[in-house]
């Protein structure tokens, strides 16, 4: 599964919106400042946070399909030796 990106400018300020479509919810939404507003240090800080939001949001998306794996992978063990009987 993947997501669906809608980036967007708002008066000059980039937005963010992350979609999971698997059931239509908001995983993500970033809001930068206009970029004529920011000092440079402000703008790296808020890459840097964007960034780490999206790593931390695919890790959580690989962690659940890891672990959905395993368990139907176990279920499918369960039921093998329960055929067996």
């Amino acid at each position: 599964m993947g997501y669906i990106f809608q980036a967007w400018l708002e008066e000059g300020a980039p937005r963010l919106r992350v979609i999971n479509p698997a059931n239509g919810s908001t995983s993500l939404t970033w809001d930068c400042p206009s970029l004529e507003e920011l000092d440079v240090s402000v703008y790296r800080r808020e890459m840097q946070q964007l960034f780490k939001k999206l790593i931390l949001l695919a890790s959580a998306q690989e962690v659940y399909y890891k672990n959905r794996y395993r368990s139907q992978q176990s279920m499918i063990r369960r039921s093998l030796c329960n055929g067996d009987k």
